[in-house]
């Protein structure tokens, strides 16, 4: 085994960032019509470099899902998160009834945590105005002084929260203006804190498939009253790590986290000078995450949510002061051992072509859509799984 000189420090993500990827067999090259056993094809495993954070623009406004709740990690530390949201005004014309029945309608695809746990929340009212594409994770609400309700969570997937009368009078009485009822609306009211109150969980809420639910009393005699509903206009989650984890993290290994506030980075040279014949049959980029500490770090009936995805950007060094909302350049499934395969057969061909180039390549360890996923990853100080560098090419000889 050898080492890719200078030119690949951190390769390990480059091979992510390919337009291309595919998984194969470690044995094969393109089509998997050449084997190892071919005296005529040769495969160099180089070490890929280090992989090294940086802290990106992040946001933590206006994601699919919103997170509430803590959760003890006993690797990553503990978690503490607070959900917004901001349900709109009811775009209808029926009239709504002094004794029609609210609520809020929570649906929880997912969680971070103690799937036994009893989580208790409580309810504030926001009082002052805010943005949910402007929310930053450490950001912080202003609330009422005293909670609107409070309400539990097992283990439900779908969770309706009926709202006090006081809250509930105030939205008819906009409902009920004859013009400028959604402006006077946001104007004067701006939605939930969901509070942790006790439990050790992180609950997720689609706040796509979350609504706000009004009904109209049934009448005797006639059919059943259809229930509006009404979407959340705005939502954001604050959260924060609020205690170290108390082991530290080994040596070897490197956290990367989902929301671009510890985003993985890769950066090197392809330069032709290595590679004589100018050209190869494949180029891929393993990285190793280590799946065995992530599962044994869980007490029985934890587990954290994660789509087993990373997402790699190619980024230039403007691009780095605001949100990374352009697409990323490939997401790269992990497969049962924890392996990230990355096909750059094409990038590397192209630069070799070319004469060269440099890349910059960023990865974080999930979807940014709201949940809270840090990764865990091999770095290049570790013997046996450090970020690859496999190259296959048809012996000249």
């Amino acid at each position: 085994m050898r080492r890719l000189k200078n030119y690949l420090p951190a390769l390990g993500a480059l091979l992510i960032a390919l337009t291309v990827l595919t998984s194969c067999e470690e044995s094969g090259i393109v089509g998997s019509s050449f084997v190892t056993t071919d005296p005529d094809i040769i495969i160099d495993t180089m070490q890929a470099g280090q992989i090294q954070t940086e802290s990106l623009v992040t946001f933590s406004g206006s994601k699919v899902l919103v997170a509430t709740g803590r959760f003890d990690d006993q690797l990553f530390g503990t978690y503490e998160a607070t959900a917004l949201l901001n349900p709109a005004m009811l775009a209808s014309t029926i009239e709504i009834e002094d004794d029609a029945e609210f609520g809020l309608v929570l649906k929880r695809p997912s969680f971070t945590g103690d799937s036994t746990s009893v989580n208790r929340y409580q309810i504030y009212e926001i009082t002052r105005r805010w943005r949910g594409n402007e929310w930053k994770a450490d950001s912080v609400a202003s609330l009422s002084l005293s909670p609107m309700l409070s309400f539990e969570i097992t283990n439900e997937d779908s969770i309706f929260v009926p709202l006090p009368s006081d809250w509930t009078d105030r939205y008819k009485s906009y409902y009920e203006l004859e013009s400028d009822r959604v402006a006077q609306y946001n104007e004067n009211m701006f939605g939930f804190a969901i509070v942790h109150e006790s439990g050790n969980r992180i609950d997720y809420f689609n706040t796509n498939d979350s609504y706000l639910y009004i009904k109209n009393p049934d009448v005797q005699g006639e059919d059943p009253t259809v229930p509006q509903t009404t979407q959340i206009r705005q939502r954001a989650t604050s959260y924060q790590l609020v205690e170290a984890p108390s082991t530290p993290m080994p040596a070897d290994r490197i956290e990367v986290r989902n929301d671009f506030s510890t985003t993985g980075r890769l950066s090197f040279t392809i330069n032709p000078d290595d590679f004589p014949q100018r050209t190869i049959s494949r180029a891929e980029i393993v990285l190793h995450e280590d799946v065995d500490m992530l599962n044994s770090s869980l007490r029985p009936g934890e587990a954290r949510s994660s789509n087993n995805i990373i997402r790699v950007f190619e980024l230039e060094e403007d691009e780095k002061d605001f949100y990374i909302t352009k697409d990323a350049v490939v997401n790269v499934q992990r497969s049962t051992d924890g392996r990230y395969r990355i096909n750059l057969t094409t990038l590397f061909n192209n630069a070799l072509r070319e004469g060269g180039r440099e890349v910059n390549l960023y990865f974080i360890s999930d979807q940014d859509n709201g949940i809270i996923r840090p990764g865990l990853f091999f770095n290049e100080n570790d013997s046996e799984r450090f970020p690859q560098l496999i190259i296959t090419k048809i012996n000249p000889n």
